[in-house]
């Protein structure tokens, strides 16, 4: 018989048969959940509604109080269907269900396959019958003057990657990644490249915002901030925001850039920079200290109007001082004087705000066909995110319940119970017994079992079952092997640690390598008294099996921790296996605002992580270099 050791795991524990527990924990956290119903709920829901898979770009008003989406098709990598084709869809019933628009949908791509375009990013419409459509559409861009029935190609005399498209009065600008700005007097039936521009490819440009047909300003992706008083004919720079910059836990710091410009008057108008939201009240020529973002996910939007008649989205209740105001950089639009409806482009959910709260979030879905069904139970996540389940299908809603869409099923197993985490992950108890996981928000799922069972059981406060760690601080003979690698965009690491404990006493073996261009630091090898091999066990056990909450540092430092343990003696001891993955970060966190400290949520795989790298780091002998008088060569 031989070794099982899977492979791309910790072996050479001596390990003969295979105990798996597959565990991919990405930044999650426990859910502090309770089921709301054992049986049939009083929810009910429309099993044939369809989720519309795309990247969204835009969703704006359109005529005849229709609603239109732009997008792209999602990667398949299946290869089924065209990866990457322009997608439309309309809307007759504010944002519920969404049908195909032919026709504008035909005219994009057909574009796409003349041309090395790939991407839809603005649609406009200045009367019930005359639109726009524009993007990363080669040397051109499409117009309607029927309502969005048929559309013809608008020359355009730069081909680059629109990031910007600005209205004021019968003006309507263009601009991006080759730094050229266009213009339109004819609501986008012609355009000119406007003489000067204050952007090149390198410094392209991000966004602009204009009070007038003639003042407006411009921002570039260096941080650059720019002034017109003649519609863009000639520019001034003004004064950049300060932005003091937190960088990651491996490498140079973040670069400051801006992403995003609102004037709400000549005097007073904000920006989006890396390091948050900065805001001028005299004109651009000083900021104020920067405020974070808010999480999309739980702020709500309102309808705010300037002096000057024109709606700007806000993330502030309406009513409130001008100065006062903090305007949304979501991706928003003005749907009418008090409703708001904005987009997420990664998971093409649509929110709809009406004065000021929040009524609807779902993804993109088709119309229901069906009959309703009552679900066979739900679960709260948070205020607004639930999970419900009927049969083996799981259901999701993102607005306390108003609406529900399907995002899986469970291979025709009936579900007896669900158990959130977080970051969507998803453990789903069967009415055939056994335990099933999901890691894409419920879409696929594979079995799950050991660690993930015995945080199934505690999350619904049932009679946990023994955790697989407990036995490596209950049996004399056992060894926990850990490989623990981070990878960022600036630096990498290796490293691997073993402690083995023994009836006479234990053994820590490792390695350390702080960076893949340099070399590792000098091996551990120490032998060790049996309480302290105990100590050092119970922290990396602890580590590994305390609750999370959900950890979102920022980090651009990936980690992958595998851990293999076998508890006994004898050739025919059980390995068993556990992995996690997410993000390294401090256990403390500076915030933006304030400069105050707050303790960072925890997270398993950074928690084992960062375990393992202390008791090496106080466990490794120092370079010869480290020892104070050392000539080269010496050794303590």
């Amino acid at each position: 018989m031989t070794d099982a050791t899977p492979e791309g795991w910790p072996g050479g524990v001596g390990m003969r048969t295979a105990s798996w527990i597959v565990w991919m924990v990405c930044a999650g956290a426990l859910g502090c959940a309770t089921p709301r119903n054992r049986g049939a709920s009083p929810v009910m829901v429309d099993l044939s509604v369809q989720v519309l898979n795309v990247w969204l770009r835009a969703v704006v008003p359109g005529p005849d109080g229709a609603w239109w989406a732009m997008g792209e098709t999602r990667y398949d990598p299946s290869g089924n269907g065209d990866d990457r084709a322009i997608e439309v869809f309309r809307s007759s019933d504010e944002g519920r269900s969404w049908q195909p628009a032919v026709e504008l949908a035909r005219a994009l791509n057909t574009t796409r396959a003349e041309a090395d375009a790939n991407g839809i990013g603005f649609l406009t419409w200045y009367t019930p019958e005359i639109g726009l459509a524009a993007g990363y559409l080669g040397q051109r861009a499409f117009r309607t003057v029927d309502g969005g029935k048929t559309w013809k190609t608008v020359p355009l005399v730069d081909e680059q990657g629109f990031s910007a498209l600005e209205r004021a009065g019968n003006r309507t600008w263009l601009c991006g990644s080759s730094g050229r700005i266009l213009r339109s007097e004819d609501q986008g039936a012609s355009w000119q490249e406007l003489a000067t521009t204050p952007f090149d490819t390198q410094d392209a440009c991000e966004g602009l915002s204009f009070l007038s047909p003639d003042h407006g300003w411009a921002i570039g992706h260096e941080a650059t901030l720019w002034a017109t008083e003649d519609g863009g004919n000639s520019w001034k720079p003004l004064t950049q925001p300060f932005q003091r910059l937190r960088g990651p836990v491996v490498g140079p710091s973040v670069p400051a850039r801006l992403n995003g410009v609102v004037r709400l008057t000549p005097e007073l108008a904000w920006v989006r920079g890396t390091g948050g939201l900065y805001q001028t009240t005299d004109g651009g020529r000083s900021w104020s200290a920067p405020i974070p973002e808010e999480d999309a996910e739980t702020s709500s939007l309102s309808v705010s109007l300037t002096p000057d008649g024109r709606h700007i989205v806000t993330r502030t209740p309406v009513g409130l001082p001008l100065e006062q105001w903090i305007p949304s950089f979501e991706e928003a639009w003005v749907f009418s004087h008090d409703s708001v409806v904005a987009f997420s482009p990664d998971t093409a959910e649509v929110s709809v705000h009406v004065g000021g709260q929040l009524v609807r979030r779902s993804p993109m879905l088709t119309f229901g066909r069906g009959p309703e069904t009552h679900l066979d139970g739900f679960i709260q996540q948070g205020p607004r995110r639930w999970w419900g389940w009927s049969g083996d299908q799981v259901m999701a809603s993102h607005d306390a319940g108003n609406s529900w869409f399907p995002t899986g099923r469970t291979s025709g197993h009936s579900i007896r119970a669900l158990v959130p985490l977080r970051d969507g992950t998803l453990l789903a108890g069967l009415w055939r017994g056994g335990l099933m996981r999901s890691s894409d928000e419920g879409r696929t799922w594979v079995s799950g079992e050991g660690l993930e069972a015995y945080d199934f059981a505690r999350v619904l406060g049932q009679e946990a079952p023994e955790s697989p760690l407990a036995c490596l601080l209950s049996t004399p003979d056992a060894v926990l092997e850990i490989e623990f690698d981070a990878n960022g965009c600036f630096a990498a690491t290796r490293n691997t640690l073993e402690l083995r404990l023994q009836p006479e006493g234990a053994r820590l073996m490792g390695e350390l390598q702080t960076h893949l261009r340099e070399p590792p630091d000098p091996r551990v090898d120490k032998v060790l008294e049996r309480a302290v091999g105990e100590q050092l066990m119970r922290q990396l056990v602890e580590a590994a099996s305390r609750p999370e909450e959900g950890m979102h540092c920022q980090s651009t430092t990936r980690i992958d921790v595998r851990m293999a343990w076998s508890c006994g003696s004898g050739s025919w001891r059980t390995a068993q296996y556990a992995r996690f993955t997410g993000s390294l970060c401090s256990s403390w966190s500076r915030s933006e605002a304030g400069g105050g400290e707050r303790s960072v949520p925890y997270e398993r795989g950074n928690g084992v992580f960062r375990a393992a790298e202390a008791l090496l780091e106080d466990a490794t002998p120092a370079r010869p270099a480290d020892v104070p008088g050392a000539q080269p060569g010496a050794t303590r």
